[in-house]
């Protein structure tokens, strides 16, 4: 999948959440809604942040719920073809 967890402390003001956020890229936060007010906040300064995701039924715009999203996926998996490497590095 590519991702990397970056753990955010609940009590972590908008400068905090700001800093982390912005500089480590992130495209998709999975929060819970405590944090989804902050994070909504500022939003428009966080260009690569594309998906907020609430882990506990928040209704804000804009805001995916967790509950929501795993019952539409699919029960199909069906990984990504790349092509395999030959050589070790």
């Amino acid at each position: 999948m590519g991702a990397v967890a970056l753990p955010l402390f609940t009590l972590f003001g908008p400068d905090a959440l700001h800093f982390r956020l912005s500089d480590s890229g992130a495209k998709v936060l999975i929060t819970s809604s405590e944090s989804v007010d902050k994070v909504m906040a500022m939003h428009s300064d966080l260009p690569d942040l594309e998906i907020v995701i609430a882990t506990d039924a928040s209704r804000t715009a804009g805001v995916h719920d967790f509950e929501d999203l795993l019952g539409s996926a699919s029960d199909e998996f069906q990984p990504a073809s790349r092509p395999i490497r030959t050589t070790l590095r």
